[in-house]
């Protein structure tokens, strides 16, 4: 058994340790929160550095933390901090270079208070944990910051971010450049529902995300799908728990389009995994052509091509015509309806 450190400001001390990251030699990378930096330790516990400030390329400027918690690394050892009070997601190197900032500005968020009864009913249940001191006055601030109190970290086998977002009952994604690509949760007791979670971890496989739903005194598991991208992006994440089904981003290009010269490609997204049935009719109602039943996966743009034929394998005639789309999951079933032309 390895035990190390105590209390205290210096070097190989700690107050308040939360987060811990391992690299592939086994060095060992703590957040010290209460010292606010983090600190480096060999596989015997023997401390190597700090880092307190976080330096800005090409600028004098420096970044300091309030109250790091979650920590993670890749696989080159870049260190990924959640910067918790300041409300962003810190990317360094090991001599503290700032490599990226996330910080969700521009993006939508949900005004406070959400799900909770006032502020002050928030702020009670976060105080309650030991972890933070905080007064109205932080959350009022905090209401413009698309990311609010992040904490938990987790880096996927793509390079991707997933994070805690937890004073929005939520969990972020974001492409190793820094976009994000989804959010999903919000505050509840149902499934694919938090009140404020802390933490996340993917399975080795990034098959599944486990997420400590903290208030709700549980945890929950998400069926997870990564693929390899463009640039190695990672397609989007499928949380099947708790995610009503919908079809949206319908639509089909080129349109008008010539089916002598070119096919037509229907796109449309599925919030989960579905049972999908395409068919185009006429104008009065009569069907032209049916597609095989699909089964297509949430979170990804799907689509169906078509070149301008019948059921029957002949070209049809100029003129507008009806796409019917048709998603179905257990008992849950949606519909859309587009236009589209031909013109030869």
């Amino acid at each position: 058994m390895l035990s190390f450190g105590s209390g205290g400001k210096d070097l190989g001390k700690f107050r308040l340790p939360v987060g811990v990251a391992l690299d592939k030699d086994g060095n060992i990378y703590i957040t010290d929160t209460l010292n606010k930096r983090i600190q480096k330790f060999n596989n015997q516990g023997t401390p190597i550095y700090e880092i307190n400030e976080v330096k800005e390329q090409g600028s004098d400027e420096t970044l300091t933390f309030k109250l790091p918690s979650g920590i993670a690394l890749d696989k080159d050892n870049n260190i990924y901090v959640s910067d918790t009070l300041n409300n962003r997601i810190l990317k360094i190197d090991e001599e503290g270079n700032l490599l990226l900032l996330i910080d969700g500005e521009g993006e939508t968020k949900p005004p406070l208070p959400v799900g909770y009864q006032s502020l002050e009913d928030a702020l009670e249940k976060l105080n309650g944990e030991d972890f933070f001191a905080l007064t109205i006055e932080n959350l009022q601030e905090w209401i413009r910051k698309p990311l609010k109190l992040p904490q938990g970290l987790f880096i996927d086998n793509f390079g991707s971010i997933y994070v805690v977002d937890r004073l929005n009952n939520r969990v972020q994604k974001f492409d190793r450049w820094g976009n994000r690509l989804l959010n999903f949760g919000r505050f509840g007791r149902e499934e694919g529902e938090f009140i404020l979670p802390i933490d996340l971890a993917l399975d080795p496989a990034n098959d599944y995300l486990y997420i400590t739903d903290t208030h709700n005194h549980r945890i929950e598991k998400f069926r997870v799908r990564l693929e390899a991208g463009e640039k190695g992006k990672t397609k989007l994440f499928k949380g099947q728990v708790g995610i009503k089904l919908s079809l949206a981003e319908v639509y089909n290009y080129p349109n008008p389009f010539n089916s002598n010269l070119e096919e037509t490609t229907i796109h449309f997204n599925l919030s989960k995994d579905a049972e999908v049935n395409i068919y185009i009719y006429d104008v009065v109602g009569k069907l032209v052509k049916s597609f095989d039943t699909r089964d297509c996966r949430g979170g990804e743009n799907d689509w169906a091509k078509w070149d301008g034929r019948n059921d029957q394998g002949r070209r049809v005639a100029n003129g507008v015509y009806i796409i019917y789309i048709e998603a179905k999951v257990g008992s849950e079933r949606v519909e859309a309806v587009k236009k589209l032309a031909v013109l030869k």
